[in-house]
């Protein structure tokens, strides 16, 4: 008996924390600090976000399925969660009527927050009915936004300490023209500056509801930040000050992003 997706991305989630945990402490000591941490948060941050793409390919195929039906709980059984049988774990048991007029029982998976009485959609084979997953697509684009976010944290956090341990190894003096270059200000600075003391500053004169305001804002700041990334990059300034950047970046946009999963209705995505 396999566990939900929400279940499991928990699980899957937390073990990679502790395994990323332990990898990063040992190759930390091997090859240094920023190594280890960067590795380390590069496991969950890896695995969270192939969790995202899971939840998101469910969530479509419990909207967009022609095999789809509107089942309802009838009973909440513990079944046994592993081969021994010395574990269980709640499983809904829900009634549904398929295309061809009939009535048929399909059973969710492990770990399921279902209750008695309560709706979920199921999706069955065509050819037979008794072949069928349970899924709630609300619950699926919750779990694809929470792992988006938990995910693109460690992730862009790991690329920042990889890419700069790795710039540490390559001890090259950037030449006197290089940092004259760098130095030099440019017509994307001020314009990035705006946009972030525009976005935070006028996030409550945007029109609509709290939750755009908010998305408006971020991606008004999120620009701003790319700009001053691409600038730092185009520029040759330091490396680190510009991934720094590009971190905050990614994140402001991830969080943008999911604002717009929130707030758009699922069927213009």
């Amino acid at each position: 008996m396999g566990l939900d997706l929400a279940s499991s991305w928990v699980i899957w989630f937390f073990g990679a924390c502790a395994v990323g945990g332990v990898a990063g402490l040992m190759l930390g000591k091997l090859f240094g600090f920023e190594f280890g941490l960067g590795v380390g948060l590069l496991v969950p941050g890896v695995v969270s976000l192939s969790f995202t793409v899971a939840f998101v390919t469910e969530y479509r195929d419990f909207r967009d399925n022609p095999s789809r039906a509107d089942g309802v709980v009838v009973a909440i059984e513990d079944r046994p969660a592993n081969a021994a049988g010395d574990i269980t774990t709640p499983v809904a048991v829900l009634e549904f009527s398929a295309a061809d007029g009939r009535n048929y029982r399909a059973t969710s998976k492990g770990g399921s927050s279902l209750r008695t009485g309560g709706a979920a959609v199921v999706v069955y084979d065509a050819s037979d009915p008794t072949r069928a997953k349970v899924g709630q697509p609300r619950e699926l684009l919750g779990g694809a936004i929470a792992s988006m976010l938990f995910g693109t944290f460690p992730a862009s956090a790991a690329i920042f300490f990889l890419v700069g341990w790795l710039d540490d190894k390559r001890q090259r003096v950037p030449t006197r023209r290089e940092v004259e270059h760098a130095s030099k200000p440019t017509n994307l600075t001020p314009i990035a500056n705006l946009l972030m003391v525009g976005g935070l500053l006028g996030a409550g004169l945007w029109p609509g509801s709290v939750m755009q305001q908010i998305m408006v804002a971020f991606g008004v700041v999120s620009l701003g930040l790319w700009l001053h990334c691409a600038d730092g990059f185009l520029m040759g300034r330091d490396l680190r000050w510009s991934l720094g950047i590009g971190v905050l970046a990614i994140n402001f946009s991830a969080w943008v992003l999911a604002l717009w999963l929130l707030i758009e209705p699922a069927s213009q995505w």
